[in-house]
């Protein structure tokens, strides 16, 4: 992957958290440190008609069922995506089950 392609895919995931964070954008920018003017272009930019690079992992919601068997705590959370398994503990680091997520190739899940 180029560093451009890199830079692009960084973008899609940061404006897919300020899309889903609830926050405002000059709340959102402040927290992360960066512009809105920038935050403004790389919407523009990400856009899929307004580029000639395809959204290669689009950022998408599925949906969650819970059962009986549901393992809690105060300080984990157990995802399960298909067969795998990921237990969440306080701290832990958000660009890596990222990662992890993308790996599984999420579209095999049913829901």
């Amino acid at each position: 992957m180029t560093n451009k392609e890199r830079r692009y895919q960084e973008w899609v995931v940061r404006i897919a958290e300020y899309q889903t964070s609830g926050l405002t954008m000059a709340a959102w920018c402040q927290t992360h440190s960066l512009t809105k003017e920038k935050l403004k272009y790389w919407i523009r930019k990400a856009k899929p008609n307004a580029t000639s690079h395809p959204l290669p992992h689009s950022p998408r919601f599925v949906s969650l069922t819970t059962t009986k068997d549901i393992e809690c705590s105060s300080s984990s959370l157990v995802v399960h995506i298909g067969r795998a398994k990921i237990e969440l503990r306080e701290g832990f680091n958000p660009q890596l089950l990222r990662e992890v997520v993308q790996a599984l190739d999420v579209d095999d899940v049913s829901c």
